[in-house]
């Protein structure tokens, strides 16, 4: 539930390197499940990193999607 949310958050952020790598990060949710992009982006946000904009996708999706140029990123390996 949402409520379980800052701690899940508190668990899952530790010992990051995505503050060290500066990326602009944009969360598109595409799970069809309500806040699950706001959930994401405390995520990105709490390990370091610049949310640039949440929202929805276009599309439903089965599995996450990265979009990046740069795949051996920590960035992209952590999330």
């Amino acid at each position: 539930s949402e409520a379980d949310y800052p701690a899940l958050v508190k668990n899952i952020v530790f010992n990051s390197n995505i503050a060290e790598e500066k990326f602009m990060i944009s969360v598109l949710n595409g799970a069809q499940i309500s806040g699950a992009g706001n959930y994401t982006s405390q995520v990105v946000e709490r390990a370091g990193g610049r949310v640039t904009f949440v929202g929805n996708a276009k599309n439903s999706y089965a599995e996450s999607v990265i979009v990046t140029e740069n795949p051996e990123s920590q960035s992209v390996k952590y999330l």
